[in-house]
C-alpha cells in the first residue's frame, strides 16, 4: 500500500458498465481490484443488475439474478384461474360453439429486477414506481454505486469517499446533445446518491489506454477498440514508456453486445413462440406486438398480466400452433425473460470458441434446443461489422492516421471476444497488431490509475 494513513479516505475507479461492472483501487504501485461478487471473490466485475424487494432491500450482481429466480420460483405462488372472455366458433353447418377461456395467473407479486440501467441515462422521463416508491433512474444506478462503494471499503479497510467514474464516448438511446449531457448529469447524481463527495469522470476507453501504458515499457500509439454490452468506444493515444499519456481522439457508437443478443431472438427465436402463426377462423396472423415484446427481457416481464395471458388464450384456442402459444404463456407465467437472454448470451459465447453453440431453454410446456452454427451468426450480425468498419475509419480519419501508422490495437470488452470481430480488427490492421488487455476489468483499472493521478495531482505513474 502507499504511505497514506489508514484513517485517511481514499478514491476508487468504478466502471458503471450496460452488463459489467468492475471497481478497482491503485495504491501507487498495485492495482487491486475490488470483489464484487460475494460468491466469488476472485471476480472482478459483477453482472450490472439491481434486484429490489418488496421491502426495498437491494441486491447487486449474481446474486440479484440468484434473489429474482429465488423470488419467482421458491416463494409461495397463488396461481389462480381467471375467466378472461369466450370464443365462439361457426362451423360451416352453421353451427355456433362458444367456450370459456380462462388464464392462470399469479396473484402473488415478487420483486423487480433491473438490467441494462445504463441504458436509459439518456431517456427523457426515466422513472418507475417501485412497490409504493417514485424512483428515479439515478436513485436505481446509485443503489448499485453505493453496494460497490461499501464492497470497496470492506475490502480496503478504508473509507472511500472519491470516485472517478467512466463514460462511455457516446451513451446509447438519444444522441442529441441534451440527452447526453442529462446522461451524464445522471450518473454524477447516481455517484452522490451512492455517498461519495468528490466525482470525477473519465472516457472508458481513455481508462483502458492508461492501463495498457502503464503496463508498457515501450512508447506506443495505439487504437483502444472498447466493445462491451451497450456501446462501441475507440480511442487513439499515445501511451507506455515514462511519458504521460496523449489522447490523439476519441469516438463511438451505440452498439454492444446487448443488440446482438436481440438480432438472435428474432432471427432464431420468435418462431418458437408462434410469430408465423395463425388463429381463428380468418387465420389472422400472430400480433407482431407480442413477438417484438420478446425483443427486451424486461417487456417480457411486463407481459404478466391476466388482459396479455387473456388474450393468448384466445389464440392458443384457435390457432394453428396452440403448442408455440403455450410456449410463450409459459415463457410470461414462468417469468423466463432473464433465463431467455442469459441463454442466448450463453450461446453466443459458446461461438467464441466453437463453431456450434446451443440455445437451451426449458420449463413447463416450454423446451426450447436452437443451434446456432458460427457462419450463421456471423451473417446475421454482417451489417453490425459494417457499421464498426465505418466507425474505425472515421475515427483514423480524425486522428489523420492510417492503419499502418497504429502500434497496437487493444481490445477490451467483452464483445470484442467474438471472432468475425476480431478477424475485421486483423484484416484491417494485420494479426500482429491486435492484441488482447483484461477484457472485463481493463477500464476499472485505468480508472484506479486516474483516480490516484486525481487525487494526488500527479501526471505521471511510478
Amino acid at each position: 500500500m502507499s504511505d497514506r494513513t489508514s484513517t485517511e479516505s481514499i478514491g476508487i475507479g468504478l466502471d458503471f458498465g450496460t452488463s459489467n461492472s468492475g471497481a478497482a483501487f491503485f495504491d501507487g504501485k498495485y492495482i487491486i481490484p475490488i470483489p464484487l461478487e460475494a460468491d466469488n471473490p476472485q471476480a472482478r466485475v459483477a453482472q450490472s443488475t439491481l434486484f429490489i424487494t418488496n421491502e426495498h432491500e437491494t441486491v447487486i450482481g449474481q446474486a440479484a439474478i440468484q434473489a429474482f429466480y429465488q423470488d419467482h420460483s421458491g416463494r409461495p405462488k397463488k396461481i389462480e384461474k381467471i375467466l378472461v372472455g369466450s370464443l365462439t366458433q361457426v362451423y360451416s353447418d352453421g353451427l355456433e360453439v362458444t367456450e370459456d377461456v380462462f388464464a392462470q395467473v399469479d396473484s402473488l407479486a415478487g420483486g423487480r429486477l433491473f438490467r441494462s440501467l445504463k441504458s436509459e441515462l439518456t431517456s427523457e422521463h426515466a422513472s418507475t414506481r417501485v412497490f409504493g416508491k417514485h424512483l428515479q433512474i439515478h436513485e436505481l444506478i446509485g443503489s448499485v454505486l453505493s453496494q460497490v462503494r461499501h464492497k470497496a471499503e470492506e475490502h480496503l479497510q478504508r473509507e472511500v469517499t472519491a470516485v472517478t467514474l467512466g463514460r462511455p464516448v457516446v451513451f446509447s438511446g438519444d444522441l442529441s446533445q441534451p440527452a447526453q449531457e442529462r446522461a451524464q448529469r445522471r450518473l454524477m447524481n447516481a455517484a452522490d446518491y451512492a455517498g461519495f463527495k468528490e466525482i470525477r469522470f473519465e472516457l472508458e476507453p481513455v481508462a483502458a489506454a492508461l492501463n495498457y501504458g502503464f503496463q508498457s515499457r515501450q512508447r506506443q500509439k495505439v487504437l483502444i477498440f472498447d466493445f462491451g454490452g451497450g456501446t462501441l468506444d475507440l480511442t487513439v493515444a499515445l501511451v507506455g514508456g515514462s511519458r504521460p499519456e496523449e489522447i490523439i481522439t476519441s469516438g463511438g457508437i451505440a452498439l454492444g453486445g446487448d443488440v446482438l443478443d436481440k438480432i438472435l431472438v428474432q432471427d432464431l427465436l420468435l418462431d418458437h413462440f408462434g410469430a408465423r402463426s395463425t388463429f381463428g377462423e380468418q387465420e389472422s396472423p400472430f400480433p407482431r406486438a407480442l413477438s417484438q415484446a420478446l425483443l427486451h427481457w424486461e417487456t417480457i416481464l411486463k407481459l404478466h398480466q391476466p388482459s396479455v395471458l387473456g388474450y393468448l388464450g384466445l389464440v392458443r384456442a384457435s390457432s394453428n400452433q396452440p403448442s408455440r402459444i403455450k410456449a410463450f404463456e409459459s415463457l410470461i407465467i414462468n417469468h423466463m425473460g432473464v433465463q431467455l437472454f442469459k441463454a442466448v448470451e450463453d450461446a453466443k459465447i459458446e461461438l467464441s470458441d466453437q463453431q456450434l453453440g446451443i440455445i437451451r431453454l426449458v420449463a413447463d410446456n416450454l423446451d426450447i434446443w436452437q443451434p446456432v452454427v458460427r457462419g450463421q451468426f456471423e451473417a446475421t450480425i454482417g451489417h453490425v461489422l459494417e457499421q464498426i468498419e465505418t466507425r474505425i475509419g472515421e475515427v483514423l480519419s480524425s486522428a489523420k492516421l492510417g492503419p499502418s501508422q497504429i502500434d497496437r490495437v487493444v481490445r477490451t470488452g467483452g464483445s470484442s471476444a467474438i471472432p468475425s470481430v476480431i478477424s475485421l480488427l486483423q484484416r484491417l490492421f494485420g494479426e500482429e497488431k491486435v492484441i488482447a488487455t483484461d477484457l472485463f476489468g481493463s477500464v476499472a483499472a485505468g480508472l484506479a490509475l486516474r483516480a490516484y493521478q486525481q487525487t494526488d495531482e500527479r501526471t505521471d505513474l511510478l
